[in-house]
C-alpha cells in the first residue's frame, strides 16, 4: 500500500511538472509575440475608418530624430529594446501563389520558397545563406536592390528573394541536387556590421568579382557565435494561408505594418540589444 501510494505520488508529480512546462512554454510564446508586436503602430481613427493596415515607413533622418514613445508607439528607445525578428516562410503553390509553410517542412527537388522578414527596430538587415553550414554567401543586401542599401524600417516587411525581381527565376529559392540542410542567417543590427560591404562598396565588389560577397573565415566564426538560441520564441500552429494583400502592399511600397496586420509565422526575441542573429533551417530531402 505504501509503495502504491508513493508511486501514485510520483505519477501525479510528473503530471504536474509536465503541465508546468507546457504552461511556461505557452506563456513564453505569448510573451514573445506581445513583446514583438507591441511596437507596431496603432491606426488613427481616420486610418482605421479607411481600413488601412499599413503606414508609410519613415526615412532614416526622421527615424534618427525620434525619441521616447509608449507601448504602441513606433518610436521607443531602440538602444534599450531587445531586438526581435519575425518571419514567414512561403512555398510556391501549384498556382504560383505563395503559401505559408512550417519551416520544419521537408523540401524536395523542384520546391521553391521565399521568406518575408520583419524587424521590431529600425536598423540594418543582413541575410547569409550557407548550405550544410559551409560556403556562406551574402544574399541581402543585394547590389541590384536599392543600390545595396540595407537599412530597414521598424515592422516594414522585406522579401528574400524579392518577388519584384525583374528576372522570374530569381524570385524564389529553388531546391535541387543532393539532400542538404540549408540555413539562412537573418541578422538585424542597430549599426552597420564592420567588414560587410553595403551600398556602393557592395556594387563595386560585384563588378570586380562577378560574384556575391562571402565573409572571411574569421568574420564567419564571429557571426555564427552570435547565432545563439533566442531568449523567447513563438511559432504559429496553422499554416497553408496565401500571402495577404496587406503584406503584398507593405512589401511593394516599403510600408510598416499596423498592429492588426497579419502576424509572422515565427517570432524570436534575442538577448542582446545591439545585434540579433536568427537562423532559418531548411531541410532538403
Amino acid at each position: 500500500m505504501i509503495l502504491r501510494s508513493f508511486a501514485s505520488f510520483i505519477f501525479i508529480g510528473l503530471i504536474l511538472c509536465v503541465g508546468l512546462l507546457v504552461f511556461a512554454q505557452e506563456q513564453g510564446e505569448e510573451d514573445a509575440r506581445e513583446l514583438f508586436l507591441s511596437s507596431r503602430p496603432i491606426k488613427s481613427n481616420s486610418e482605421a475608418s479607411a481600413k488601412a493596415d499599413v503606414k508609410p515607413s519613415e526615412n532614416s533622418d526622421t527615424r534618427k530624430s525620434r525619441a521616447g514613445g509608449n507601448k504602441n508607439s513606433a518610436a521607443g528607445d531602440q538602444k534599450s529594446k531587445r531586438i526581435g525578428i519575425g518571419y514567414t516562410l512561403y512555398k510556391r503553390g501549384t498556382n504560383g501563389k505563395p503559401i505559408s509553410v512550417d519551416p520544419s517542412y521537408k523540401f524536395q527537388n523542384g520546391d521553391a520558397v521565399r521568406a518575408t522578414i520583419e524587424s521590431n527596430i529600425d536598423g540594418y538587415l543582413y541575410i547569409i545563406y550557407a548550405e550544410n553550414d559551409e560556403n556562406p554567401t551574402l544574399l541581402f543586401p543585394d547590389h541590384r536592390l536599392k543600390n545595396g542599401n540595407n537599412e530597414v524600417a521598424m515592422h516594414a516587411p522585406y522579401e528574400v528573394p524579392s518577388s519584384k525581381d525583374e528576372n522570374p527565376q530569381r524570385r524564389w529559392f529553388f531546391f535541387s541536387g543532393e539532400p542538404s540542410i540549408d540555413k539562412l542567417y537573418i541578422i538585424v543590427s542597430l549599426d552597420p556590421i564592420a567588414g560587410v560591404p553595403i551600398g556602393e562598396e557592395l556594387g563595386e565588389y560585384y563588378q570586380k568579382n562577378k560574384a556575391r560577397w562571402s565573409p572571411s573565415a574569421e568574420l564567419w566564426v564571429k557571426i555564427k557565435e552570435k547565432a545563439k538560441p533566442p531568449a523567447l520564441i513563438s511559432k504559429t500552429k496553422t499554416f497553408g494561408q496565401t500571402q495577404s494583400k496587406t503584406e503584398e502592399e507593405a512589401i511593394g511600397r516599403s510600408l510598416s505594418l499596423y498592429e492588426d496586420a497579419p502576424q509572422p509565422s515565427v517570432v524570436s526575441i534575442g538577448s542582446a540589444k545591439d545585434v540579433f542573429v536568427s537562423v532559418i533551417e531548411l531541410t532538403h530531402k
